[in-house]
């Protein structure tokens, strides 16, 4: 991960979107959806941890698959991206306007995203680990019951 991470911070840098506080991006997501029917709706993404000032990046890949802009309930650009697009959002962006990728009519195989971004809190890696044991011990025990 540390290889994307530069990877996605030297084309920050090489287009002045560091930020004010030359902001590094620590977080990322990664998404995924099997088929046309898998989908996430108009939402903005949790910014209480964000770096003010920075940007979210989200990096398309596997098929193309529609995204999409809403402002006040009207969705105002749709269309679809290839795998390797790159979508920019800034810090005020991502207060005002939802952005979403709506399920599909056409067949398409596999697709999904990395997400990155820039926030405050920073989780040490055993943590996280710990974290991931405790939610998987806590998902085997719901499923026996």
């Amino acid at each position: 991960m540390k290889d994307f991470s530069d990877k996605v911070n030297l084309v920050l840098t090489k287009y002045n979107l560091l930020g004010k506080e030359n902001q590094k991006h620590n977080h990322f997501i990664i998404t995924k959806y099997k088929n046309e029917k898998d989908n996430i709706g108009f939402h903005n993404d949790k910014d209480r941890d964000f770096e003010p000032g920075s940007w979210v990046v989200i990096v398309k890949f596997g098929e193309a698959r529609k995204f999409e802009f809403q402002y006040e309930d009207k969705t105002f650009w749709s269309k679809k991206l290839d795998a390797g697009t790159a979508i920019f959002l800034n810090y005020e962006t991502n207060r005002i306007i939802k952005h979403g990728v709506p399920d599909m009519k056409e067949k398409v195989g596999m697709s999904g995203s990395v997400v990155t971004r820039s926030i405050k809190t920073v989780i040490p890696w055993d943590t996280v680990h710990k974290n991931i044991e405790k939610s998987n011990k806590l998902r085997n025990k719901n499923k026996k019951e």
